[in-house]
């Protein structure tokens, strides 16, 4: 059995804009950085621009994609509430 499960919607969301909030990227290079496949990167694209999370810019005549501020609010929200929902490692004392 594989130890491998699948992402949720949130975390593919975040891991997107982790990447863009990094660097301008093409959906190409969003495939490979939050290993999606096309059709999921298309997928979840659109729903960031739908939400205004993300924008589209143009690079000479290649599309591109960068983070917008509203865009950046969600990711410090996702990522405080990873760190409150963190279990702990340590045993207690």
């Amino acid at each position: 059995m594989s130890s491998k499960r699948r992402r949720s919607r949130l975390e593919v969301s975040a891991k997107i804009l982790e990447v863009l909030a990094n660097e301008t990227s093409t959906k190409i290079d969003l495939m490979y950085k939050a290993r999606l496949s096309f059709q999921q990167v298309t997928v979840f694209l659109k729903y960031l621009l739908e939400r205004e999370f993300i924008k589209e810019v143009k690079i000479g005549q290649k599309s591109a994609y960068e983070i917008t501020e509203k865009g950046g609010f969600f990711l410090d929200y996702y990522s405080k509430l990873q760190e409150l929902t963190k279990l702990k490692t340590e045993p207690s004392r």
